[in-house]
């Protein structure tokens, strides 16, 4: 009696083999969606966040730009507001100041700076021929009823070119001048009567002749 032994593995059906391969590309595929699935919904929560924040600094903008444009807004009233409230207090026009200030200057003085403040303060630079007129010039500011206070701050001397013409020729000279610098308090109460009282007499006139 023969026994025959067969000591070699028996080979897989290939039925077998292929639903292994089909399985574990369905379990890669399934794998692969659900990746795709949760990185999906993870963008989307972050775009839905930054959509949050772009709409919060978005109405912080805004909300900033209404208050910036209601405190232009009100700055620009207060400003005008407070124009007016100069305009009632300081009516004092710089022409009449500045030609009455003029008139008090000596023949051969004249103004070389005039700065005018709300305050009524007069700060006034004047060239001279000699020493003595800066002097005169103070006391005339002192005793005039548009001034209530003046002082001379700094004289000093400066030299200038000059030409004189003679028969023959034009020699060139230097002359010494003399600049002044004045503060002036302004009595802005008698100036405004003053100013009044002509604005009215000028209207008498025109409705006289208009009559």
């Amino acid at each position: 009696m023969t026994v025959e032994i067969n000591l070699l593995p028996e080979k897989e059906p290939k039925k077998k083999k292929s639903f292994y391969f089909l399985f574990i590309l369905f379990s890669i595929t399934i794998l692969f969606l659900l990746g795709m699935i949760i990185m999906g919904a993870s963008l989307q929560s972050k775009n839905v966040e930054l959509e949050n924040k772009t709409a919060k600094i978005k109405n912080l903008v805004e909300a900033e730009q209404k208050m910036l444009a209601e405190y232009q807004a009100s700055n620009s009233v207060v400003e005008l507001q407070n124009a007016v409230d100069w305009a009632k207090i300081y009516p004092v026009k710089t022409v009449p100041v500045m030609r009455e200030l003029s008139a008090l200057l000596p023949e051969r003085g004249f103004i070389t700076s005039f700065h005018y403040t709300e305050a009524g303060l007069v700060e006034l630079k004047v060239q001279f021929d000699t020493s003595r007129e800066a002097a005169y010039y103070l006391k005339s500011l002192l005793d005039s009823e548009w001034v209530d206070n003046a002082l001379l701050n700094e004289l000093s001397m400066t030299t200038l070119d000059t030409i004189e013409d003679t028969d023959e020729s034009a020699a060139n000279s230097k002359v010494k001048r003399y600049i002044g610098s004045f503060d002036i308090t302004l009595n802005q109460t008698k100036i405004k009567e003053d100013e009044n009282e002509k604005d009215a007499k000028k209207d008498q006139k025109s409705g006289d002749t208009a009559s």
